[in-house]
């Protein structure tokens, strides 16, 4: 691990540079591996005297936050589904895409109008847009 960390030390990406602040002996697997990421991490120890206790508590903080990676938004949900103000998810009614020739005039009104997505497809929903604010 330490050869990798070293490889990363030199590398620089806009104004911030890729530096391995502990050596990767003291550190866990874990810990070790976030070192060599590919995005830019900050590693803060504590002040403390000893540098084994100094390595143990490090907190890392990646580019992107403590929370981790950003959630992806599935674009296909987005075109089927729409979310009001107050966090209710509309869909289209089923039944006016094709053969309407042989359907009554009210009955494709109807279709026209759009209906609230049933409660137990909206964890599905939330998980395709996380951002959307469905409540």
């Amino acid at each position: 691990m330490t050869s990798l960390c070293g490889a990363f030390s030199g590398l620089h990406i806009g104004k911030q540079a890729f530096k391995a602040f502990v050596p990767a002996q003291h550190l866990s697997a874990r810990r070790s591996a976030f070192l060599c990421a590919s995005r830019p991490v900050t590693v803060r120890a504590p002040v403390t005297a000893s540098a084994t206790m100094a390595a143990s508590q490090l907190t890392i903080e990646c580019a992107d936050g403590r929370r981790g990676g950003k959630l992806k938004t599935r674009k296909a949900a987005v075109k089927r589904y729409k979310v009001t103000g107050s966090g209710k998810v509309l869909t289209r009614k089923a039944g006016k895409q094709h053969l309407n020739e042989k359907k009554r005039h009210q009955h494709l009104l109807r279709c026209k109008k759009e209906q609230s997505v049933s409660p137990g497809d909206l964890f599905k929903i939330k998980r395709c847009i996380p951002y959307a604010g469905v409540k």
